[in-house]
């Protein structure tokens, strides 16, 4: 039988807390009206864009926690959802649309 024993101390150096994003966007697919809710779409850019990257529709900047996109004349199919804010971060969300 082997005993060992050892003093060994045990310091805090920091606590680097998390911040919890959610971002909610619904319903999916979509016929008239897509919802984002997040702590993260305030001061956001919000576009509808192609696949290819192009924009269908600037719904503009908003600052809210809840925001209404009306995509009722928007052609059926696949899209992204870019939102960016004040630092030029981007945010790609696919969505489908129908008519």
């Amino acid at each position: 039988s082997i005993n060992t024993s050892f003093d060994c101390s045990v310091s805090t150096v920091g606590i680097e807390k998390i911040k919890k994003e959610t971002l909610v966007v619904y319903p999916n697919p979509a016929s008239d009206i897509i919802y984002i809710e997040g702590n993260n779409c305030i001061n956001c850019n919000v576009q509808l864009c192609d696949f290819s990257g192009k924009v269908i529709r600037d719904y503009g900047v908003f600052n809210q926690e809840r925001i209404t996109l009306n995509t009722s004349s928007i052609t059926s199919g696949f899209y992204f959802i870019r939102l960016s804010d004040e630092n030029n971060q981007q945010k790609n969300i696919r969505i489908g649309i129908l008519e």
